[in-house]
């Protein structure tokens, strides 16, 4: 989603494919938890991007929870070119 967030037609339109996944699981994640999951854009070029995430438990009092599991996430834009007039 946060890649949809910076896209535009010619770039990164379509979201590209997956080159790249890898998830690191730190800590068990019990059924019912309610979890906040931050994601950002740590690079996108013309052809490739780099997507970074993190999961944390939700705290009642607003802090920052412990960190659950982290992803990085490698694309390759596929986008056909765009026709200029």
């Amino acid at each position: 989603m946060s890649l949809h967030l910076i896209s535009h037609p010619g770039f990164w339109q379509y979201s590209g494919v997956s080159r790249t996944l890898n998830v690191t699981y730190l800590r068990p994640v019990p059924i019912g938890t309610t979890v906040d999951i931050e994601c950002e854009v740590v690079h996108a070029g013309q052809r490739l991007c780099s997507l970074r995430g993190v999961l944390r438990n939700t705290t009642n009092d607003g802090t920052k929870g412990l960190v659950l599991a982290i992803c990085e996430h490698g694309k390759v834009n596929t986008d056909p070119p765009v026709q200029k007039l």
